[in-house]
């Protein structure tokens, strides 16, 4: 298996998100041009709940019944989660997300954007995604805030989880003042100068048209940036934990090797996001660590976000794999057998509890789907367009 990506992520949170498997190695297949209608986006990195979360103002309407009155208002589709946290300004703050159709099947190697800095949302922070920055088209104005700042287009991986790291390009002196609690709402002051922030919503149909956004089931999360003094996290562990988030294992797809041990069945070829929750000794959040995954005899390198959460995406690169199993949970073969062993590391502790896990690919990689265009033809003054895979001109007309 060979790695091609990592990043890092952290953020507050705990527990596990649960969604319900699907019949083994069931998925949807990848739509030509928009994304799937009624398609539905859950949260997995954070984990936000009533311990991280915060009410936009202290007007007593919470968040949720404003994400519902928008989708009343025909804006957005049913389901739709908002969700208000913090973070510190200059952090980075990995969001995952697991995205499944209409039936509850994960949507594999589907694009989908994440649109940063929303529309309408009047969003203030500067926020880098793979190297791109967002844009506030220099200024505040109803002009501006229109538009999203920044849309990034990611595909989904075998499990149809996605993950984005946000990194605040901001001073960390800027910010609006740390809350005392998640749960506090933002103090904003009345000229509006320390309200630093950004939302952000993952678009499964397609981009910021009213039919796009009514045809998904997603999240918006907004984030506010606190002051951060950008002293180095003073956390540190002795023994560190690091639980795997994503893919979600459980009995129903996966195989309980040994304590800490987890066995799972991929197609071959296949792109998986692993994503982890690294914790002191006492349990809490440890972000900014520093955090090795040993993929066979490779090893990468990535530190955690603000919340704990540190992600890595790789690549298997078999040709061939094993025989496709009959379950999920099928024993793994005793030959022949096809895998790779994962297991992360926080550097520089004497010792740490980690998640391992023994990824066993099946049979060929997936062939890509053939993508349908559309082509002008021209014959005199007639002009007729043509769309399908390998477009041609009929007989006569030649390509514009």
């Amino acid at each position: 298996m060979k790695a091609i990506h990592n990043r890092g992520t952290a953020l507050i949170a705990a527990g596990v998100v649960a969604f319900a498997s699907a019949s083994f190695m069931s998925t949807s297949a990848v739509a030509l041009g928009k994304g799937p209608v009624d398609a539905s986006a859950q949260l997995l990195t954070p984990i936000l709940d009533g311990t991280n979360t915060a009410p936009l103002n202290s007007d007593g309407v919470n968040n949720q019944q404003v994400a519902d009155g928008w989708v009343k208002n025909g804006w957005y589709g049913t389901g739709l989660v908002y969700q208000v946290t913090y973070a510190p300004s200059g952090g980075l703050f990995n969001l995952t997300y697991h995205v499944t159709d209409k039936s509850g099947l994960p949507l594999v190697n589907q694009p989908v954007i994440l649109r940063l800095g929303k529309g309408y949302s009047s969003s203030t922070s500067m926020i880098q995604v793979d190297g791109r920055n967002t844009d506030q088209r220099g200024g505040k104005g109803a002009q501006y805030n229109a538009l999203d700042q920044l849309d990034v287009t990611h595909n989904t991986d075998y499990f149809g989880n996605v993950t984005f790291g946000l990194q605040n390009i901001d001073d960390p002196s800027v910010g609006v003042s740390k809350p005392k609690s998640f749960n506090d709402a933002p103090t904003i002051s009345p000229d509006g100068l320390d309200d630093f922030h950004t939302q952000a919503l993952l678009a499964i149909n397609g981009g910021y048209d009213i039919a796009g956004q009514f045809a998904d089931h997603s999240v918006m999360t907004s984030i506010y940036y606190f002051k951060n003094s950008g002293a180095s996290s003073s956390v540190s562990a002795t023994h560190p934990t690091i639980k795997l988030v994503t893919p979600v294992l459980n009995a129903a797809n996966s195989i309980s090797k040994s304590a800490n041990v987890r066995q799972a069945y991929a197609q071959s070829g296949s792109s998986i996001i692993l994503a982890y929750k690294v914790t002191d000794d006492s349990g809490a959040a440890y972000p900014n660590a520093t955090v090795k995954l040993h993929v066979n005899t490779q090893t990468l390198t990535a530190r955690s976000d603000v919340n704990g959460y540190v992600v890595f995406s790789i690549k298997d690169t078999h040709a061939k794999g094993e025989s496709k199993p009959t379950s999920a949970n099928a024993p793994v073969p005793s030959s022949g057998a096809v895998f790779s062993t994962i297991t992360p590391e926080v550097s520089g502790p004497t010792a740490d509890v980690a998640d391992s896990l023994e990824l066993h690919f099946f049979g060929t990689p997936a062939v890509a789907a053939a993508k349908s265009s559309t082509i002008s033809c021209v014959k005199g003054t007639t002009t007729v367009k043509v769309t399908g895979v390998n477009a041609a001109c009929p007989k006569g007309y030649k390509k514009k």
